[in-house]
């Protein structure tokens, strides 16, 4: 079963702000000349090291969502949206405009957060 987010903000909320982030904000904003610098641990890096310096990294502004426990940006999540509903007995043999207007009834009755988001890879 589809487990799509509410579009209750408040709740969404709670979850991307779970973690406090003053700390890194105030940093940022008293020193805004300094590079960022993201290390990645054991489970992200190559191994060698128990710390290695991550070379490609931005950060951008995104709208994201939480579903099926990932976080997903609009785009991405109407994808996997599409995958998941496309094996759903309730719209697998919808004709296209239909499945497309169900899809796009989902998305407007998700919350979606903006958030900066850094992607490391």
């Amino acid at each position: 079963m589809l487990k799509a987010i509410s579009k209750d903000l408040d709740d969404l909320m709670t979850l991307v702000t779970q973690k406090d982030c003053t700390e890194l904000k105030k940093l940022i904003i008293e020193n805004p000349q300094a590079p960022l610098i993201i290390f990645a641990g054991e489970e992200a890096n190559s191994g060698q090291w128990s710390y290695e310096c991550a070379d490609s990294g931005y950060p951008v502004l995104e709208e994201i969502t939480l579903y099926d426990e990932l976080w997903f940006t609009k785009d991405d999540y109407e994808d996997r949206l599409r995958d998941d509903m496309a094996y759903d007995e309730r719209y697998k043999d919808l004709p296209d405009a239909e499945f497309d207007a169900e899809v796009e009834k989902i998305i407007s009755e998700t919350a979606f957060v903006k958030a900066i988001v850094i992607y490391v890879g």
